[in-house]
């Protein structure tokens, strides 16, 4: 049997390498784990500015539909859906409604709330806004 040499503690160069390598892949990890949260925030902020167009294009189809019912002939109970562009189409109801404490079947006036919702033609039961209002009319009187 040989005799057994007395270990030598590895020098301080070795040493470091091997630290090196075990740094690089703790940093490498904490770079990925950061580089996933930047891809999300960026991913969630596209998202965001992709919806905020959709509601300022809805909002202005909407607000032109709006003005064209009001200004338009006397308004009548019901709901209507049409097609606004090849994106969006809408969703209109007007109902009449009986102001607080009037007494029932005034003559002079009715007041009607218009509703009006706009929708993605791919996704007609999810609306991507809705405008609401209240117009008085005044009823013909009859003679």
């Amino acid at each position: 049997m040989m005799p057994q040499l007395p270990r030598l503690p590895l020098s301080r160069k070795r040493r470091r390498r091997g630290f090196a390598l075990l740094e690089s892949v703790v940093a490498f990890a904490i770079l990925a784990m950061m580089l996933a949260m930047i891809y999300r925030m960026v991913g969630t902020g596209a998202r965001g500015v992709d919806r905020a167009e959709d509601v300022a294009g809805a909002l202005e189809l909407l607000q032109s539909e709006i003005d064209r019912v009001v200004s338009g002939p006397a308004l009548t109970a019901g709901t209507d859906t049409a097609v606004l562009n090849e994106t969006f189409g809408r969703t209109l109801r007007i109902a009449r409604v009986a102001p607080a404490g009037a007494p029932p079947g005034n003559p002079q006036a009715s007041l009607y709330r218009i509703e009006i919702a706009a929708f993605r033609r791919a996704e007609p039961d999810r609306a991507v806004l809705v405008l609401s209002t209240i117009r008085l009319q005044g009823d013909p009187v009859s003679p």
